[in-house]
C-alpha cells in the first residue's frame, strides 16, 4: 500500500524544517522527487511514500494519509478535530500519529 505521511505544525517553516530532517537522513537515491516552494513542501520517494508539511489549522481539510507527525505545540483540539480526520479510517488510526519537537 502507498503511504502519504503529513508533517503538521503550527507554521509551515517547522514542519517543512523537519521533513528535511526526515530526508537528509535518507539515501539520496531513495528520493525521487522534491517540490519546495514557500507554501508547498512535498517529498516522493521511490517506494512511492509521499510526505506533505502542513499547515494545521482549520482550513486544512481533505488529504487523505496513511499517517501523520505532529508538532509537539499542535493543541489536542486540533490532532482530534483536524489532523485525526486525516487519516485513512481504520480501528488503529490514533497509533499512526506521532509527536516531534
Amino acid at each position: 500500500m502507498k503511504k502519504t505521511i503529513g508533517i503538521f505544525a503550527k507554521h509551515i517553516r517547522i514542519a517543512s524544517r523537519f521533513l528535511d530532517e526526515i530526508i537528509g537522513e535518507m539515501l539520496y537515491k531513495n528520493v525521487s522527487k522534491v517540490i519546495k516552494t514557500n507554501h508547498r513542501h512535498e517529498v516522493e520517494l521511490s517506494d512511492g511514500t509521499i510526505y506533505k508539511a502542513i499547515l494545521t489549522n482549520e482550513s486544512s481539510r481533505g488529504i487523505r494519509l496513511t499517517d501523520a507527525c505532529v508538532h509537539k505545540d499542535v493543541e489536542a483540539i486540533y490532532v482530534t478535530n483536524v489532523i485525526m480526520p486525516f487519516i485513512l479510517a481504520d480501528d488503529e488510526s490514533e497509533s499512526r500519529i506521532t509527536f516531534f519537537e
